[in-house]
């Protein structure tokens, strides 16, 4: 399987949804195991820790009594009990418990109930304390009775004193509207309250949907706004000390506007930020842009790469075209976007991968195309600042674009973008940016060191 320098996955298999917590200054990082070597360890809970966020190191997770351990999901979402001194994840209707997020066991008596004669499917529990209802909730992918299952999708909030007994508060979402909503979550930011999921549809699982409400019971907003697309797989978000909401994703192995394959690589970080108006945007985790940022290698105006001079930049379609790409590195873009211009892009010529920005009027759209076929899209909800900053991390088929601090954009190109020339156009008036070339900085994780990170979580 394919190692890559950034984008974590384990050297034997590929990263399916991920369930971040932070504790004790550390992240732990679980996720679902896809492995189509092993397809009985298919879901399998498997956990990887960060101090940095761009390190990652693999953990072996212990089941404490594995004869009753019930499935091989074990750990999903975990949370802190705070009156129990404990961490909990519920997964499925069942639940496990844990002193150290290493080592679990099956807790029998925290069950969350089924209701057969609301909901034809419940799964994907999450569990949250809620401060201003003094009461424990969870938000549940839930299936409606009688809707087909591409318009059956809600989620099901349930509230509870103890963990133990809960009371359902009902669907939070009308059947009719939307297919089966996979895992969602509820967090407060500022005075509100966003409500997130991922909108299965035929191809995989959905990106970052999420909708707006005053309340944790709502009502909530009856259309979902949506952040980056749809290779933003099964989005989670956790909490750092500093309060900061921080969003973690995996991209698919392989992606097609037809099919998208169940597990990949983990995506870099996002942070959450509120604007006043109470709509959310994302851009990359500051630490982790800086970390992973090494040594330029070229910059429009330039006669070449400075590691070398492979070439020399010359002009054609309205803007510098570099040197090739090397297989993996980052292109920082500063714009002045002119108001009567509408649409930008950033064409990488060899692969015949383009990333478009189209701002004429809102909503406007952040694009990556193959060719003629667009490979992912996310809406651009805010106007553009007259100074635009626009950040491009690739690592040989991955692409992420990070927009002006607002929005972002994951795809799984075709085929890598090493060697191409990126060239800039954009309509008549649109003066020409700077660019500027960056190699990639570290790996993202050490395999010698998992021993010690391990060592480190016993001690």
């Amino acid at each position: 399987m394919s190692v890559k320098k950034l984008h974590f996955a384990p050297p034997d298999h590929w990263v399916g949804d991920v369930h971040p917590i932070k504790t004790r200054g550390r992240w732990y990082l679980f996720y679902l195991r896809a492995d189509p070597n092993q397809p009985e360890r298919k879901f399998e809970s498997s956990l990887a820790v960060s101090d940095d966020l761009v390190h990652w190191t693999p953990v072996t997770l212990k089941h404490l009594r594995p004869e009753v351990m019930h499935r091989n999901y074990y750990v999903v979402a975990p949370f802190w009990d705070h009156r129990a001194g404990v961490y909990r994840s519920f997964f499925g209707l069942e639940s496990s418990v844990s002193q150290d997020l290493i080592h679990w066991d099956r807790a029998e008596d925290f069950r969350l109930p089924r209701l057969h004669d609301v909901y034809a499917e419940q799964r994907d529990p999450f569990v949250f304390w809620d401060d201003h209802a003094g009461c424990w909730r969870c938000v549940m992918t839930c299936g409606l009775h009688g809707f087909p299952r591409e318009m059956c999708g809600t989620i099901g909030l349930f509230a509870s004193a103890d963990l133990r007994e809960w009371r359902h508060e009902g669907p939070l979402l009308p059947g009719g509207l939307f297919p089966v909503i996979e895992c969602p979550q509820m967090f407060r930011l500022g005075s509100r309250w966003y409500l997130l999921g991922a909108i299965g549809s035929p191809r995989g699982v959905g990106g970052f949907s999420y909708w707006m409400a005053e309340t944790s019971t709502g009502p909530w907003e009856p259309t979902p706004r949506s952040l980056d697309g749809p290779d933003f797989c099964a989005p989670q978000v956790a909490a750092d000390e500093q309060g900061r909401c921080l969003a973690f994703g995996w991209i698919p192995l392989a992606s097609s506007a037809f099919q998208q394959h169940w597990g990949g690589h983990l995506a870099l970080p996002r942070e959450i930020f509120r604007f006043p108006e109470g709509d959310l945007g994302m851009g990359l985790e500051p630490s982790v842009a800086r970390a992973i940022r090494g040594g330029c290698l070229w910059e429009s105006g330039e006669p070449g790469l400075r590691t070398g001079g492979l070439d020399r930049p010359r002009l054609g379609g309205g803007g510098a075209v570099s040197p090739p790409m090397p297989s993996a590195g980052l292109i920082e873009l500063s714009m002045t976007w002119p108001q009567s211009v509408g649409c930008a892009q950033v064409w990488f010529e060899h692969s015949n991968i383009s990333v478009k920005i189209a701002a004429s009027r809102l909503p406007g759209l952040l694009e990556v195309w193959a060719g003629t076929t667009r490979l992912a899209e996310a809406s651009l909800l805010r106007a553009l600042p007259r100074e635009v900053q626009c950040l491009i991390v690739f690592e040989e088929n991955l692409i992420e674009v990070f927009l002006a601090g607002s929005a972002t954009l994951t795809a799984r190109l075709p085929a890598p973008i090493a060697g191409s020339r990126i060239q800039w156009s954009a309509a008549d008036g649109f003066p020409a940016p700077d660019i500027r070339v960056f190699e990639m900085g570290p790996p993202c994780s050490s395999p010698a060191s998992s021993a010690a990170a391990e060592a480190k979580d016993r001690g």
